[in-house]
């Protein structure tokens, strides 16, 4: 889809949640890297979580170390 028709269908991930529950959204994605926009590998699952605000203040997250 072209960059300016973008929104025209999806609303985006912000507006695809229930902001009064956790709610998790896969997506596959093509990794790139360097400026020329090199694809390492295509179509990864990304998975993403929304958290409200009435539940963050309880969850702890960590990096793990790489």
């Amino acid at each position: 889809m072209p960059v300016e028709r973008r929104g025209e269908v999806y609303p985006g991930d912000r507006a695809v949640c229930d902001h009064d529950r956790v709610t998790l959204q896969i997506h596959t994605v093509d990794l790139t890297r360097d400026e020329r926009k090199t694809v390492v590998m295509e179509r990864v699952p990304v998975v993403t979580v929304w958290v409200p605000a009435r539940l963050a203040r309880a969850w702890i997250s960590q990096e793990q170390q790489v």
